[in-house]
């Protein structure tokens, strides 16, 4: 397993190196400058071009490039060119609140996804399979952006039970958690529904009924278990969309992490602030796929995970 482990980490480097480059190229590609977000719309032609000298901008692509590939390898993203801080600085302050509302969201996700497939698994066919299924499908097609504001419009502005943004404390989180949440919730309950119809009928859950064990233990106990290997592939991708997907939901609720950080180097063509935000999104998701892979050990040790 650690031969598995180091192997799977050093892979990182390649499709790192791969997401520095196409983001750097987009962002370079796209219309804008970072001059006039420092200097505003007045600064002459030659202050630019002294602020483009001093930041390196000048440079042809390929030399900013190998510059900032450099930098990477010997743990230094830069330094952003609005906030004028170390880029590592910036996303150490803001990845912990993106990291806690994706585990929120996903929580979340759990308390309303298990349920409800658990149902629908064992009154498939039946009214209350198919309600079941119509709140799943309608949680899918609901986007974040829109229920976001809805549940802001509803449970602050109008009720006013919860805070309208900003982290403040355990009840800021519950609005972007089910915003988050909810759309995750729908796909694993239909996934939990199907997994688990598949494993109801094979001859281990008809043994252990012969046997006078308890439907719900075997529902629970044999069934669920069996069942939840497709799931944990399903969280374990589920969980790199969540903190990548926070982008829109921490803009509305105003929320202190990396997608407010990202979108405010998007808007201001700070270059090594959005390479270094997409680069931790995207190093977070191949970590995250690596425990899923582990985790399938932990539940069926039948599998090897170096194989």
């Amino acid at each position: 397993m650690i031969v598995f482990i180091i192997r799977r980490l050093l892979s990182l480097l390649p499709v790192a190196l791969g997401v520095v480059t196409i983001v750097a190229l987009l962002i370079h590609v796209v219309p804008g400058d970072p001059a006039d977000a420092i200097l505003g719309p007045y600064a002459t032609a030659a202050d630019k071009s002294q602020l483009h000298a001093a930041l390196g901008l000048d440079k042809p692509f390929l030399v900013q490039l190998l510059d900032y590939v450099k930098g990477v390898l010997q743990g230094d993203l830069g330094t952003s060119l609005i906030y004028t801080k170390p880029v590592t600085t910036l996303i150490a302050d803001r990845w912990l609140p993106t990291a806690q509302l994706a585990v929120m969201a996903l929580i979340v996700a759990m308390l309303f996804s298990l349920p409800l497939g658990i149902i629908s698994a064992v009154r498939a066919g039946r009214p209350l399979d198919y309600a079941a299924m119509a709140v799943a499908m309608t949680g899918i097609a609901i986007p974040n952006f829109w229920l976001g504001p809805m549940l802001v419009l509803v449970f602050s502005l109008k009720l006013g039970w919860l805070p309208v943004s900003e982290r403040s404390g355990l009840s800021s989180y519950i609005l972007p958690a089910l915003t988050l949440g909810i759309a995750l919730a729908a796909i694993l309950s239909r996934m939990t529904r199907n997994s688990m119809l598949d494993h109801m009928r094979e001859d281990y859950a008809r043994t252990a009924r012969a046997k006078g064990v308890s439907e719900v233990s075997v529902v629970l106990k044999h069934v669920l278990r069996n069942a939840a290997l497709p799931l944990i592939t399903v969280v374990g991708l589920q969980f790199g969309v969540l903190l990548t997907g926070a982008i829109i939901t921490e803009r509305i609720f105003d929320w202190p992490g990396l997608g407010t950080l990202i979108l405010d180097g998007i808007n201001n063509r700070d270059y090594p602030l959005v390479q270094g935000c997409v680069l931790v999104f995207s190093c977070t998701y191949l970590l995250v796929n690596l425990l899923t892979d582990l985790t399938y050990a932990l539940v069926d040790p039948r599998i090897q995970v170096g194989d």
